[in-house]
């Protein structure tokens, strides 16, 4: 039995921009593996996280972007409802 390729997303001229909300997080890592899984093609992609995780290296497909906040004003802290 021969070895198989890995399994990989392909960056391409002309295919969508891709922006992954949360990256850093559990949801945002399991889009990744699933861009990973369907080999999703992308010309770009931007990896956004919270104020806390900005800065963070993610590594994809070989290469290390750093995670930035999105872009607007920051979300509100939570609060608990007051009686």
């Amino acid at each position: 039995m021969s070895p198989t390729a890995p399994l990989r997303s392909f960056k391409t001229a002309g295919a969508p921009r891709v922006a992954i909300v949360g990256v850093t997080g559990a949801v945002g890592q399991e889009f990744l593996r699933v861009l990973t899984e369907r080999k999703f093609p992308y010309s770009a992609m931007k990896m956004l996280a919270s104020a806390r995780s900005a800065g963070k290296p993610v590594q994809f497909q070989g290469e290390t972007y750093t995670s930035e906040r999105p872009p607007g004003p920051p979300a509100p802290a939570h609060r608990a409802p007051q009686e």
